[in-house]
């Protein structure tokens, strides 16, 4: 058996780790994690589907720098990124700032191929305004100056996050193109499909946690909308369908604005989802003749799975 390949989340009590965890990886909705209360527990889910051994921990407060040093080190040493959460809800950061330079500092010591990724997380989703602009400012000026006084130079950037958008999926998709493994050769095989079967945008959507783990260009609003499209395949296939026709699942969604959605399932892990415009649409069966193309490259990628 492979080695585990950790992504943590980490980031004092409250800041809403626990959410984005259940949300992104756990298959509940926003209203489902209101009232959650303290974790208090390592929270591990695996990304099934993929071949990897892939694992998202949500991680409680300061537990990790409490525990046995061995154990502590075990875990750092499997980690592949660590996604370090802030909460914009605070009137100051200075506590928040303390804990990520110590923690950034201890991970870093004991691995130093960690990805490290930021969250300014709890925004509403109205936009971004001049006073988001200028928190996120603040919180990247503050926090690469905190490490540079520690000696620590890692690339250091800061994503706006809320859970009631598409921020968090768009973060966390392009965080597994980076880290896993098999992630060029998808978007390798997607952009030898598109070649053949030409789309706005394409995306391989991996089904339990709605991430895309390849695209052809990646535009955020684009992926937004082949997302909503695709949790309503989704929602009305594992209604009205058996789980077998659901693998053999396919459809065409028109859209109010002359485009259209192609989905197709490729695995029970696996959910091709194309913007089409509107000429292209007309060329449906050349879509589904090279789609056994794309299946095969991606079933000899993930072998048994």
């Amino acid at each position: 058996m492979g080695k585990r390949q950790l992504i943590l989340l980490v980031g004092l009590p409250y800041v809403g780790k626990s959410s984005i965890h259940r949300i992104v990886f756990g298959k509940k909705t926003p209203g489902e994690t209101t009232n959650l209360k303290p974790t208090l527990h390592i929270q591990k889910i695996k990304i099934e589907g993929l071949n990897s051994m892939m694992e998202v921990w949500d991680i409680p407060g300061s537990i990790l720098m409490e525990m046995d040093e061995t154990i502590m080190r075990e875990i750092l040493e499997e980690t592949i990124s660590v996604v370090y959460v802030f909460t914009c809800q605070t009137q100051s950061f200075s506590e928040q700032m303390n804990y990520m330079s110590a923690f950034v500092e201890l991970a870093h010591s004991i691995n130093d191929k960690i990805i490290f990724e930021f969250l300014l997380h709890k925004w509403n989703s109205e936009g971004i305004t001049d006073d988001k602009i200028n928190m996120k400012t603040d919180v990247e000026t503050l926090s690469k100056q905190a490490l540079l006084n520690k000696k620590i130079n890692i690339d250091f950037n800061v994503t706006l996050t809320s859970i009631y958008d598409n921020s968090l999926y768009s973060f966390f998709s392009s965080l597994l193109n980076i880290v896993y493994i098999k992630s060029s050769v998808f978007n390798e095989l997607l952009e030898n499909y598109v070649e053949k079967c030409p789309a706005n945008d394409a995306f391989l959507i991996h089904i339990p946690t709605r991430l895309y783990i390849a695209t052809t260009k990646g535009n955020s609003s684009s992926y937004g909308f082949c997302k909503e499209a695709f949790n309503f395949f989704i929602d009305v296939f594992s209604t009205y369908s058996s789980e077998q026709q659901l693998e053999e699942g396919k459809t065409m969604i028109q859209c109010d604005n002359h485009s259209h959605v192609y989905l197709k399932v490729v695995s029970p892990y696996l959910c091709l989802v194309m913007l089409l415009g509107d000429t292209q649409e007309r060329d449906i069966g050349l879509y589904d003749y090279n789609f056994t193309i794309l299946q095969k490259g991606i079933e000899e990628l993930l072998g048994s799975n």
